[in-house]
């Protein structure tokens, strides 16, 4: 099976192309939105309800057509959409020869990219993929983590934030404040917001306490 590297792609400066006006392209193009995508281009010759309000809030950008396939070049990101498998075969096929990065949504293992199940709740974002063997269990992955993870992490991530400014500003070594935030990260989920100011307090205190101990003479 071929591998694959999982990264986190910022798409601001994309140049992306969504070929498919149905139901299917319109879920890759909010997920494309939800992700920070500017430039979408949806080639198509008809859009469906979805993909039609997002044309008329101005959200994404309309190519009323059948794709051409020699028009790929124009852009960094391809997703080969339509309900055509022999379709987009062949668009994969072209944006492939390029060296355009495409992802296939008839078969992910003729694209050069599979896009994972998503879960997002605030800053915090997760992606499970079966590497295109079971997208149904990579979707059920995600809902249980959505309804029994994210949450409670979301949270621990706020605080986390809150708590990396306070150590960055203060006189603490670099090793100090890795050691702080490693046994932060441990302890985050289970701390209150409204406690932040003391847990930060007691944190610093438990690692000068143990650099104390660390030396020969406890002092």
């Amino acid at each position: 099976m071929t591998g694959y590297y999982p990264i986190m792609l910022k798409l601001e400066r994309q140049r992306i192309a969504v070929i498919g006006g149905g139901s299917i392209a319109a879920r890759k193009v909010n997920g494309l939105l939800a992700g920070g995508a500017s430039s979408i281009q949806v080639i198509a010759p008809h859009l469906c309800e979805e993909l039609q309000r997002l044309l008329e809030s101005g959200r994404i950008g309309w190519v009323a057509k059948q794709a051409e396939l020699d028009t790929l070049r124009d852009y960094t990101l391809v997703f080969a959409a339509t309900s055509d498998v022999q379709l987009n075969a062949r668009i994969s096929n072209e944006a492939m020869k390029y060296d355009i990065l495409v992802c296939n949504v008839s078969d992910g293992q003729q694209g050069s990219f599979l896009t994972p199940a998503v879960a997002r709740h605030g800053e915090l974002i997760t992606a499970v993929s079966s590497a295109g063997v079971s997208p149904s269990l990579a979707r059920h992955m995600k809902q249980e983590l959505e309804s029994n993870f994210l949450p409670k992490y979301e949270k621990a991530l706020r605080l986390m934030k809150q708590l990396r400014e306070k150590v960055l500003q203060s006189k603490l070594t670099e090793q100090q404040r890795q050691r702080l935030l490693r046994l932060a990260a441990n302890e985050a989920s289970d701390v209150e917001e409204a406690q932040v100011e003391q847990w930060a307090a007691a944190l610093l205190d438990r690692i000068v306490l143990d650099e104390g101990e660390d030396t020969e003479d406890g002092s």
